[in-house]
């Protein structure tokens, strides 16, 4: 997107969707801003002198706080050579690195439940790995040997040892992969639900490539990738593949997976499309 100011031309890089919440007060309600949240990237939030009153001010800063779940706050960023990788780190011990699956709408969340039980006998890492999460989503063709990379440059420049790694579901092959070309870097892997190995040694056909190339497009691979980490599809997939029980009612568990999805807008769509042609 471009504007013209001064007669120049200036590249506009993201647009701030903001929204004042928080406005209304005692008997003048209006229930259907909280609606407006998941439409927005930003929210000015009254602060009670000219409008608003303290019940409205702190159900808004709650529903705000709830939106963003998807926070940096507790970890950092590894500047990768493709995009800045964000990581937790936690606990004392042998390193332990936990590998969440190959999905665009996965991030290192997955393994929250149990990092407490993990931290007291190993120093634990948590990736998000490019193009999921809060790690950055360029453009650009992902393949399993980009995160051998990422996994074995991170190993390298992070961990300094020898390491433990879990992985779950697609991201085990990555692992397999990079132990087999540096297993100096590896004690134990463990692989959690792992691909089927027939699915690990899929090759990329014409008819996959031309695909890919329609998938990256703006518009088509926009509305492809929306449709496939819109909250209900997400809400699908996990009753239909993952869960035992149905995800039913709850909204922050597919908040949380929506957010990931969408976090850097639509870039995610790059994975996707790598993913969907088994390039990945």
């Amino acid at each position: 997107m471009e504007e013209v100011k001064n007669n120049q031309q200036y590249k506009v890089r993201t647009i701030d969707y903001n929204c004042d919440a928080a406005q209304s007060y005692g008997v003048y309600q209006n229930e259907e801003e909280y609606n407006l949240y998941d439409y927005v990237s930003s929210l000015s939030i009254s602060c009670g002198f000219h409008s608003g009153d303290p019940m409205k001010i702190q159900k808004a800063l709650i529903l705000a706080k709830e939106k963003n779940l998807c926070s940096t706050a507790k970890g950092d960023f590894y500047d990768f050579k493709y995009g800045r990788i964000y990581y937790t780190r936690q606990g004392q011990g042998a390193p332990l690195l936990l590998l969440h699956n190959l999905d665009t709408i996965s991030s290192g969340y997955e393994w929250s439940k149990i990092l407490k039980k993990l931290e007291k006998d190993h120093t634990v890492y948590t990736l998000d790995l490019l193009g999921c999460g809060r790690s950055d989503k360029p453009s650009l063709t992902y393949t399993n040997f980009l995160y051998v990379q990422l996994l074995t440059s991170f190993i390298q420049d992070m961990i300094g040892e020898k390491t433990n790694v879990i992985t779950s579901a697609d991201s085990s092959s990555i692992a397999i992969m990079a132990n087999q070309m540096n297993p100096d870097l590896f004690d134990q892997i463990i692989l959690i639900n792992p691909s089927d190995i027939h699915q690990m040694k899929m090759e990329t056909n014409r008819l996959q490539m031309a695909i890919k190339n329609i998938l990256f497009a703006p518009l088509v691979g926009t509305a492809l990738y929306n449709f496939y980490v819109s909250e209900d599809h997400i809400r699908s997939i996990f009753d239909k593949k993952y869960l035992s029980r149905p995800l039913q009612d709850n909204k922050k568990f597919t908040d949380l997976y929506y957010q990931s999805a969408h976090i850097h807008k639509s870039n995610g769509r790059f994975l996707y499309a790598s993913k969907k042609c088994s390039y990945t």
